[in-house]
Formats: structure tokens, sequence, C-alpha cells
């Protein structure tokens, strides 16, 4: 019975003694886990310079990378220089004062520059649909004929009574469903014929109505929308809004959509007018003039 306890005693002293331990021995014999270098060597941001107009914003961001090029996940600090704006933790900057500064980027011990150059907001000018015919301020082309397109008679050198100039639009929707749609419309579009396909829409920030006149022959004649933009394909509108059904007088009459809430950014459709038989039976005849965003 004391040779067990006996041995015990010998392996502790031994041990103890030596200034090993069985344990971390065995701990020190593993393979240490493989530590990546990832010290920060780079840093860039982007855009690396940009204008902007009081009251823009702009998202700014970093790419950080270490001595053999790997992307590091970073969280820069944001500086402005010059008084010109501010930004949020997340790169969000806002234009708050013309001129020029510098939004800065900072991680560790390195830092990226951009140049932000910030000008005064331009008023909005009038950019028109149609004001005259031929005139080289209009900017739309009345191509997109939809529906029933056999329908319509379009004149825009109508010079009965127009509501302003010598000229306006004169349109003829007979109704009599020719092609058995029931309903017809015209898009001014830009270019001609581009339903979406052809990247060249205008940039109308700014814009907050599209205003135009229309009056009916008689009066009584129903239009069931008018609109503007509304396009899906592979380049769309960035907006689309519209009125109606609007009932016209045989009185000149000022109409008006509203444009502030939207993203007047990429607009190819610049305006439409669309009606059906069911509104109009006999058909109808109505005029359009001065049609302008603002």
């Amino acid at each position: 019975m004391r040779k067990p306890f006996l041995l015990s005693i010998f392996y502790f002293l031994f041990f103890a003694l030596s200034g090993c331990n069985p344990v971390s021995e065995y701990s020190s014999s593993l393979p240490a886990p493989a530590v990546k270098n990832s010290k920060l060597t780079s840093l860039s941001i982007s855009p690396l310079s940009v204008d902007l107009t009081v009251g823009e914003e702009k998202r700014f961001d970093v790419e950080a990378k270490d001595k053999e090029g790997n992307i590091l996940a970073v969280t820069p600090r944001w500086l402005v220089e010059g008084n010109i704006g501010e930004i949020s933790p997340q790169g969000l900057f806002k234009a708050l004062a013309v001129g020029e500064g510098t939004v800065k980027a900072l991680s560790d011990s390195l830092m990226a520059n951009s140049l932000v150059t910030i000008k005064e907001k331009e008023e909005f000018k009038p950019f028109f649909v149609y004001s005259e015919y031929t005139s080289a301020s209009d900017h739309f082309i009345p191509s997109g004929w939809m529906g029933d397109y056999k329908d319509i008679t379009l004149d825009e050198n109508c010079q009965q009574n127009p509501h302003s100039g010598e000229t306006c639009i004169k349109v003829v929707y007979s109704a009599e469903a020719t092609q058995r749609k029931h309903w017809a419309g015209i898009y001014w579009q830009y270019p001609a014929d581009n339903w979406g396909t052809t990247d060249a829409g205008f940039n109308l920030s700014g814009a907050t109505k599209l205003i135009f006149w229309a009056k009916g022959e008689n009066g009584g004649e129903r239009i069931v929308e008018f609109k503007i933009g509304g396009m899906r394909n592979k380049y769309s509108d960035s907006a689309v809004a519209g009125i109606g059904p609007v009932v016209l007088t045989n009185e000149w009459k000022e109409y008006e959509i509203d444009l502030s809430a939207k993203d007047m950014s990429y607009i190819i459709g610049g305006f439409c007018w669309a009606s059906n038989q069911t509104n109009n039976p006999e058909g109808c005849t109505f005029y359009l003039d001065d049609i302008r965003y603002e």
C-alpha cells in the first residue's frame, strides 16, 4: 500500500525540482496559430474630386489595403476643411457653403484627401416641351403615338387662336377605334421614338412643376390623363407624375403637374396625353400651348 504513495511523491518532487510541467510541455509542442499580417499600408478615397451645389449630398468611400494588396475593413475618421460643409461618420457629405475645401479620411497614420468645390445652386430656367412651332428652345418630339394612333391627327403649326405667340398644337381624336384599342395618345420623347432604349434623358433637377395651357374645341372634351415620365426600359424615366381625368373648357386654361417631390434627374418622356372612346364616343378636338417645366 505504501509503494503507490511513494511513487506519487517521487514524481511530484522530480517535476518540481526540474521546473517542468507535464501539461505545459505538451501544450508548447502544438503548432502556434497563424497570424495574418493585416497592417494597413495604403488608403484611398473616392471620388478624388467632386463639384457640388449648395444643399447637395455626396457619399465618399475609402479603400484600405495591406502591403500584399489585400483589402482591409476599416472605419475611417472623417474631417472637412474649408468650412464648406459637414460629413457624417458614414462618409455622407452635405454641401453648406460656396467655396473650395477638402474631405479627409484618416485611419491609423494614413490619410486620403478629396478636393471638393461648392457652387451656388442655379435657379431652374423654364425648359420647354412646346413654345412655338420649330422653336429652337423646344426639347421633345411628339413621336410616341400609342393605341389607335391612326385615329389621331396632329398639327403643331396651328395658327387658330393660340394662347401666345403665333402657333399652338391642335389634336383631333376621331375615336373610331381603327386598331381596336379604343384609346389613343401621344408621348413627346427625346430623342424621337425613344421608349427607354437610348441613353439620352434630360437632367431636369430643380424643376418643381410642368405647366401647360389647354382648351377644347367646344368644351366638355375629356382627356383621361396628362403626364410626364413613366417609361420603363433599359433606360427608364426617373419619375412619373400626372393629372386626370381633365374636362376641358372652350377657353384657354392653365394646368399644372406637381413635380416638387420627384426625382427629375433623367427624363425621356417630356409630356403625354391619352384619352379613350368611352369618354369621347364622338371623338374630340383640343388645343395645347406653352408646355414647359419650371
